[in-house]
């Protein structure tokens, strides 16, 4: 009876020892994906740049509108040749944003233009220390620009600057604003 005793206490044993490994994987899996999903890591997503050759080198690559001084240089309404520190602001047009705002999917942000030109582009572009920039480039309508930008392209969670340009006729008009991405 003794030797019974032992085998299935044995057995027990090593069946417990299997059930909290197994609940232990688990809980880890479980807590990374959490992790994962949330943006906090990046165990299984593109990586964090590590250096600013880095992320440079990866932002041009993957975003034909930056370039290595941080300007974006659209391709309509300006000389392409030109950085926006080389292009003058206008005093006959202003800018002004309407909204920068998440949801769960998107970035969406609306500026209005005040006497804009016909072959006018209106340029978003946010930012954040030690991430990929994020830029697009419209057309005005109506005196309207509006971007809608999906979430995941915002690489880390937090406060984001936005750059809002309008160019036209070789001339600029500019404003600033953030968005928190959580």
């Amino acid at each position: 009876m003794k030797i019974l005793s032992r085998n299935t206490d044995r057995r027990k044993s090593i069946l417990v020892i299997v059930v909290i490994s197994v609940s232990v994987l688990l809980l880890i899996g479980a807590v990374l994906f959490v992790l994962e999903k949330n943006r906090i890591t990046n165990f299984f997503t593109d990586p964090f740049y590590t250096s600013e050759q880095e992320k440079t080198e990866n932002a041009t690559k993957d975003d034909p509108t930056f370039d290595n001084k941080d300007n974006l240089t659209p391709t309509e309404g300006v000389d392409g040749n030109k950085t926006t520190d080389q292009i003058p602001l206008s005093t006959d047009m202003s800018v002004a944003l309407d909204s920068i705002q998440q949801t769960a999917t998107t970035v969406t942000s609306k500026a209005t233009v005040t006497n804009p030109a016909t072959n006018g582009v209106c340029s978003f572009t946010f930012r954040k220390d030690g991430a990929r920039p994020v830029a697009r480039t419209v057309e005005v309508s109506n005196e309207k620009c509006e971007v809608s930008i999906p979430l995941q392209e915002f690489e880390m969670i937090g406060t984001w600057n936005l750059d809002m340009r309008y160019f036209a006729n070789d001339t600029q008009v500019a404003t600033t604003g953030t968005v928190d991405i959580k």
